[in-house]
């Protein structure tokens, strides 16, 4: 090829090297006749990444020896170029270890822990794959979905595949979107915990949020990072912490679509649904073994419908049959019609569904399901801080657990109930209900009767006060 030889004498660092790279590149168009060959058209011939492209002919990475020898036959180099490429590549890495060492920047690992199996999921991560390619642009992906469908699990497992892509580190937040017990979490709040995560002093931080999300953005410009931003509770919230970078994926959850952000900043929303009935099966067998499930097959489908498919209603049953050594079938009585609810939390939506069953059991005259229902309802009540209707709802079942002579039952009820007048600020009552609870469970036998009846409640955890007696 003619034209003036590179000269690679003088190249002593990366950005020198890709210097001489971008020269090659210009000078290969100038005898094609044509346009310089693109990023993407390098990564096609060459099999290589896009980002690789990018990073070698930017100077941000050192190509190896037998790429850049590729890379320099692609463009056109002589032979006694390539050589000297060779040359002043192996110059630059000999410097480069023989230069004193930075001080250790730590690279943010936040991602919580992966969970043990992830089924049903396949076509999500699919698509997450696919985003994950070869981005021009920051990329925003929105999974969206009820409370307890696995969101989090997905985003996390996925997050985890990927990480080695994402080596200047991976960001995980809980901006607590949903969260019963508090505020969510302010713009502010979050940016200044992702600067704090991405080493930038507090001194440095702003008080302006403008300004607090364009140091955020100048910390992230050219990193591959992967921020993980959970619970999202809208756009208003999430708009702020969005980076500028094509180097940096946000994958967003949230029970919300997001719909602003996929129309007006082009994320990719993924819609996430219930298991369907195979997965289902698959993680409840996952999680209890082939044998157990196999063993009460009208009972596992029980707990399948009754958890309306959902992951982590599944995941908190297995739970608990595993922790009570209980059949399966008692597990499946106790859920009842409201059980997938409770289970993940949605209380007042559980409480639409318990009214419903009530007036069902009450038509029916089926005493030991309206005890249930109003066990129930006190335990949905008192999660929502309203306290005085629980003890209403505890009282009423007192009534008819004694009725029925389930002392079992009675028991389980008192002690409950003395969390909930203990949360009202009587510790008083409390404590003497409490007391009365601890007398029955001393009084009956050991270990309680297997029926489903009697241990109806036995799933849900002891009060914090009983545990301690």
């Amino acid at each position: 090829m003619g034209g003036r030889a590179l000269d690679a004498a003088g190249a002593q660092t990366p950005d020198d090297l890709a210097g001489l790279l971008r020269a090659l590149r210009r000078r290969h168009a100038r005898h094609q006749g044509g346009g310089e060959l693109t990023y993407r058209q390098l990564a096609v011939r060459t099999g290589w990444s896009h980002t690789a492209i990018a990073e070698y002919l930017t100077g941000k990475t050192l190509p190896p020896t037998d790429r850049l020898d590729a890379l320099a036959r692609l463009l056109g180099a002589t032979p006694p170029e390539q050589g000297a490429l060779a040359t002043a590549r192996d110059r630059i890495a000999e410097s480069r270890r023989r230069a004193p060492r930075r001080p250790h920047r730590m690279v943010p690992r936040q991602l919580p822990a992966d969970v043990a199996t992830l089924v049903g999921r396949d076509d999500e991560l699919a698509v997450l794959d696919t985003l994950v390619a070869a981005p021009t642009a920051v990329v925003i992906a929105t999974i969206s979905g009820t409370a307890g469908v696995g969101k989090t699990a997905l985003a996390v497992h996925w997050a985890h595949r990927v990480a080695d892509r994402f080596d200047d580190g991976q960001l995980y937040l809980n901006l607590r979107g949903f969260d019963p017990r508090g505020q969510a979490l302010s713009a502010a709040k979050a940016l200044h915990c992702l600067l704090d995560a991405l080493g930038v002093p507090a001194a440095r931080v702003p008080t302006d949020l403008d300004a607090q999300a364009a140091l955020y953005r100048s910390a992230l410009a050219g990193r591959r990072i992967l921020l993980v931003l959970d619970n999202a509770r809208d756009v208003e919230q999430l708009r702020p912490l969005l980076p500028g970078t094509p180097t940096a994926m946000v994958l967003v959850t949230s029970r919300n679509q997001l719909t602003a952000l996929v129309g007006l900043d082009g994320a990719h929303p993924i819609p996430l649904g219930p298991l369907s009935r195979d997965a289902a099966g698959q993680l409840l067998t996952d999680r209890l073994g082939a044998h157990r499930v196999a063993a009460e097959p009208e009972a596992a489908e029980a707990i399948i419908a009754a958890c309306a498919r959902l992951p982590l209603a599944l995941s908190v049953v297995a739970a608990r049959v595993r922790q009570s050594g209980f059949p399966l079938a008692t597990l499946a009585t106790q859920l009842g019609i409201a059980g997938a609810h409770s289970l993940t939390d949605r209380y007042a939506d559980a409480l639409g569904h318990l009214e419903t069953a009530l007036d069902l059991y009450v038509r029916a005259g089926d005493v030991e399901g309206q005890a249930a229902t109003w066990d129930s309802l006190g335990f949905a009540h008192h999660h929502l801080g309203q306290y005085d209707r629980a003890v209403e709802c505890y009282e009423r079942t007192l009534a008819l657990t004694r009725e029925l002579g389930d002392r079992w039952g009675e028991a389980a009820t008192l002690s409950r109930l003395g969390d909930t007048r203990c949360a009202l600020g009587d510790p008083t009552a409390g404590r003497a209900d409490w007391q009365r609870a601890l007398d029955i469970f001393t009084a009956l036998p050991t270990p309680p009767p297997s029926g489903p009846d009697s241990t109806r409640r036995e799933g849900r955890p002891p009060s914090g006060e009983q545990a301690t007696r």
